[in-house]
């Protein structure tokens, strides 16, 4: 009788050492995440002023801003900051290569957010 008692506490034990052993591998091991984050863009306006761009989520502060003619015959565009009107809207200005603030032309935006 001793020994059936003996045989059931070792298999009890044993069963309990496993559990606890299932438990510790599954709290290790590595985490590996691929894909990204997207928060939502910014809802941009132009106008002969320049763009604007509304509701901006914190990320984009410190954005690198871009912008490309679309016409072949349109000149060098530069960007330049008009500066922040409030902590989610951003205003810039369009200048040709000599200074000039451009009023009118096709030009795609490129907003690039760190």
């Amino acid at each position: 009788m001793n020994i059936k008692i003996f045989a059931v506490c070792a298999m009890s034990c044993l069963g309990a050492v496993a559990q606890v052993h299932a438990k510790s591998d599954i709290s290790s091991g590595v985490l590996q995440f691929t894909g990204s984050i997207v928060e939502p863009s910014c809802r941009g306006t132009a106008g002969d002023w320049g763009v604007r761009l509304d509701e901006c989520p914190s990320g984009t502060l410190g954005s690198h801003i871009d912008v490309q003619g679309v016409e072949s015959e349109g000149g060098a565009v530069q960007v330049i900051s008009a500066g922040a009107l409030d902590r989610t809207t951003l205003r810039y200005t369009l200048v040709d290569a000599g200074g000039k603030q451009v009023s009118q032309g096709n030009y795609v935006v490129i907003l690039t957010s760190p």
